[in-house]
């Protein structure tokens, strides 16, 4: 017994590592399915606790890899605590997943069964985005598909409609192999039809509404110049140069572009120009640094169209001083004419919780990150016929937010972030994965917009254009269709998370109370 033990604990742990390959750099989106297929299998005869066990260790070999670019900006055990206590919530399903099959429907009945374990997923997958803290929202196996056509469903049954598609998509993966092995044709052709309709089906829906909506879609355009300044990586973790770099290499590199021929020819149609977050290290609304506030403002006078850029606000709230990561609008000749404060701080990236004891275990880092409080000011930016919705960096992965954006009217995304503690990692390439599931579920234009890269546009469909490069000057001028349709997804997803929950908690009762029932007899 020891043996076959060891052996699922090394293939969980391997399944993981290769779960991440679904995601950038290498974006497999293909091994998503196969890896929760894997997943099913070794779940599928284990006892609560291996379940647990081999659930964890599926997360651990996950999250090791793909949060590896935190290594960069913390170090290795920071790594190794932040994929532990994400693994939990793999284990935690796991055992619940032990529990909740012994119920005999969901045990006998192959449909509910794998509707029970996409369910299940979904679940923790959604707590896991709002617990502890706020939530740590990275990972989604939804991001991963979007590239893929199963990724076209999240317009109409959003992120966790996603989710539940292909984890159920999964366990018919899984039972289409065992069907190939035992020799069973009939069941192997009806299986393999079923997963081509699923597999298909995101495309044939975006493709119907595409039709049925291209009277009220894309009419309008938004015209733009993003420049991207370039902030060099610090190993040390110290970016005290690096932010005072970043607004002269943006005012640097705007002032390159504005020399260029294609801004000149297109300057007459440019309704804005947009920095990265961070790409100013004064709050220009109390700044004492009247020089750089001076160079800023005449820059933009002399554009003569509106500047979106990212930087600090220092607040006082009842005598205590508090920083905001913010984005400004500052109009020529007025000055900042509107901001949006961040409102879902990251934890030990943006504010560091019961810092006495982390500070025991890292004082360095501790030290070098001032907290940020969260904002509650709107987050739409009404200029001209666009209404920007605006979120900062590690929020484009919140989805909630993402929904309050679209339902204040936001019919394009702008996504700042500031990637340059991630160092050559592949944590701004899932970030920019994640905008484009964005542009996807909602068939919003979005310009993501990095400090050091990757910056890109992606538009309605989710094509990417204008992607540059890690750690380079760059800038790009470019046009994208503005959408005001209502996504689907926003009225239906609440009802498939709710059921999610319901059914979850439904069936983990049920399967105890089977399970007790059963040991009485």
């Amino acid at each position: 017994m020891v043996l076959p033990f060891l052996f699922n604990i090394l293939l969980s742990l391997v399944d993981g590592i290769i779960f991440s390959a679904a995601f950038p750099d290498l974006s497999l989106y293909i091994l998503a399915p196969i890896t929760l297929a894997v997943l099913y299998f070794i779940l599928k005869k284990s006892s609560i606790w291996k379940s647990a066990i081999y659930g964890f260790c599926f997360g651990l070999g996950f999250f090791l890899v793909s949060l590896s670019f935190i290594n960069y900006a913390l170090n290795p055990l920071g790594t190794a605590l932040v994929s532990i206590m994400e693994s939990l919530f793999f284990a935690s399903f796991g055992a619940c997943w032990s529990i909740s099959k012994r119920f005999f429907i969901v045990r006998k009945n192959p449909f509910i069964n794998a509707i029970a374990f996409a369910a299940l997923y979904t679940a923790f997958e959604q707590l896991r985005g709002i617990l502890p803290l706020g939530g740590f929202p990275w990972g989604s196996v939804a991001y991963s598909q979007s590239a893929s056509p199963i990724g076209k469903l999240s317009y109409f049954i959003g992120q966790s409609g996603v989710v539940i598609v292909i984890v159920f998509f999964s366990v018919y993966l899984y039972r289409l192999f065992s069907f190939i092995i035992t020799l069973r044709p009939i069941k192997t052709i009806s299986c393999a039809v079923l997963l081509v309709i699923i597999y298909f089906s995101g495309n044939i829906f975006y493709a119907f509404d595409n039709l049925q909506n291209e009277n009220d879609q894309n009419k309008n355009s938004f015209t733009f110049a993003a420049v991207q300044g370039n902030i060099k990586y610090h190993p040390s973790g110290d970016t005290s140069e690096a932010d005072t770099l970043a607004f002269e290499n943006h005012i640097t590199e705007t002032e390159k572009m504005l020399e260029t021929a294609e801004y000149k020819s297109k300057q007459a149609q440019i309704q804005a120009v947009f920095w990265p977050e961070s790409s100013i290290e004064f709050d220009p609304l109390n700044s004492a640094n009247q020089k750089d506030l001076s160079r800023l403002y005449k820059l933009v006078d002399r554009v003569g169209k509106p500047f979106i850029i990212g930087g600090p606000t220092f607040k006082s709230e009842n005598g205590v001083k508090k920083k905001f990561n913010s984005v400004f609008v500052i109009a020529p000749e007025k000055g900042i004419v509107g901001q949006y404060d961040k409102q879902h701080i990251l934890p030990f990236g943006e504010f560091i919780p019961a810092r006495d004891f982390f500070a025991f275990l890292d004082k360095q880092h501790t030290d070098l990150i001032t907290d940020i409080y969260p904002g509650k000011n709107d987050n739409v930016i009404k200029l001209d016929n666009a209404n920007i919705g605006v979120r900062i960096c590690f929020e484009v992965a919140d989805s909630q937010l993402i929904d309050k954006s679209v339902k204040n009217s936001a019919n394009i995304f702008f996504f700042p972030s500031n990637d340059s503690n991630f160092g050559p990692s592949s944590e701004s390439a899932q970030q920019l994965q994640i905008a484009q599931f964005r542009s996807i579920e909602n068939k919003r234009s979005t310009i993501e917009l990095s400090t050091n890269g990757i910056s890109a546009t992606i538009d309605p469909l989710g094509e990417i254009a204008n992607k540059t490069s890690l750690y380079t000057n760059a800038h790009f001028i470019a046009a994208l269709p503005l959408n005001n349709t209502i996504p689907p997804h926003l009225e239906i997803e609440p009802w498939i998370v709710g059921v999610c929950y319901i059914l979850s908690g439904g069936l983990f009762i049920l399967g105890t109370i089977f399970s007790f029932a059963k040991k009485k007899k």
